[in-house]
């Protein structure tokens, strides 16, 4: 990874940790399983969830092959998934384990400790789904308590160099 990529990485992995185990939600938060939006970062994007996998690396751009196995032509690299794993530990959150990664378009990572406790009652109100109809996003026409619940959620703190991507 080129060091102004390293940089940013670091950058939106600090935000997106300090958002995770840090940063007090509202009550009547609620947040999806997936967490946040991504955030690119030169070739790689970066989530966050309130999941037992909370720190998600993907590929920024896959390409896949139109052969019939639609073959990706642009994988993560094992150089990449180990220096994210070695930020993850420089910033005091070491993944405790690691899934998919290097040949793969995304690898993710189960940090040690819990994420902050409203975060994760948001993600369990979220899981329990609308106490007035049928489900997490509740299929009623016209129903707010999705929408109002998530808008509460509090978002990180990204750096400047970092790139939303439309969550």
């Amino acid at each position: 990874m080129r060091d102004q990529d390293r940089q940013a990485v670091q950058g939106v992995l600090a935000a997106g940790l300090d958002w995770l185990y840090e940063t007090t939600q509202p009550d009547g938060a609620i947040i999806t399983n997936n967490g946040l939006g991504y955030r690119a970062t030169g070739r790689l994007r970066l989530s966050f969830a309130p999941m037992p996998a909370p720190v998600v690396v993907y590929i920024a751009d896959a390409q896949y092959g139109t052969n019939p196995e639609r073959t990706l032509r642009n994988p993560l690299t094992d150089t990449e998934i180990l220096e994210v794993a070695a930020l993850l530990e420089e910033l005091g959150r070491p993944a405790i384990n690691r899934w998919n990664g290097a040949g793969c378009d995304t690898g993710s990572f189960q940090l040690a400790g819990p994420i902050h406790p409203t975060l994760a009652a948001a993600a369990a109100k979220y899981r329990e789904g609308c106490p007035d109809h049928t489900g997490p996003l509740c299929s009623w026409d016209g129903c707010l308590w999705f929408p109002t619940g998530n808008k509460l959620i509090v978002q990180p703190s990204w750096p400047s160099t970092a790139v939303a991507d439309a969550a």
